[in-house]
């Protein structure tokens, strides 16, 4: 499968990364028998993760780095 530039990415296809990563950390969390997050923390840790994919998306799309790996 060829790969592409986060900045050829979708805005639906960024929200769709964003639902994925949170899966695969829930997930992990739940293998690995961790817990101990309130609802607030795990508000925070989801915000933080949306926060992070979001950002680099919009930089990528705004500036069209083409060259960041």
């Amino acid at each position: 499968m060829k790969t592409k530039h986060i900045s050829k990415m979708s805005e639906m296809q960024m929200t769709l990364l964003k639902c994925a990563v949170q899966d695969a950390a829930v997930r992990f969390a739940k293998e690995h028998g961790f817990s101990g997050l309130s609802h607030n923390g795990w508000f925070n840790f989801y915000a933080a993760l949306d926060d992070a994919i979001e950002g680099e998306w919009r930089k990528a799309t705004t500036h069209n780095t083409e060259n960041v790996t």
